[in-house]
């Protein structure tokens, strides 16, 4: 599983530089590429505060073990 995560991780990021190089060379300037990686960030931020927010956890206490 860590394999494949790294891989898309390495294979995402060399799009993006990739991407972000043509942004570069048609417009002439990185800020849109700045600001839309910006945006995505806030989006997976946003995304992320919702994980497990459907799903109540309920921890049984052990129980207290009396001494004589």
């Amino acid at each position: 599983m860590f394999g494949w995560i790294a891989a898309s991780h390495q294979i995402g990021a060399a799009a993006v530089a990739w991407l972000a190089g043509i942004l570069r060379t048609q417009t002439g300037d990185y800020s849109i590429a700045f600001f839309t990686s910006g945006l995505l960030c806030l989006l997976a931020a946003v995304l992320a505060s919702f994980i497990g927010a459907t799903t109540k956890r309920h921890l049984n206490p052990e129980p207290i073990l009396e001494t004589t």
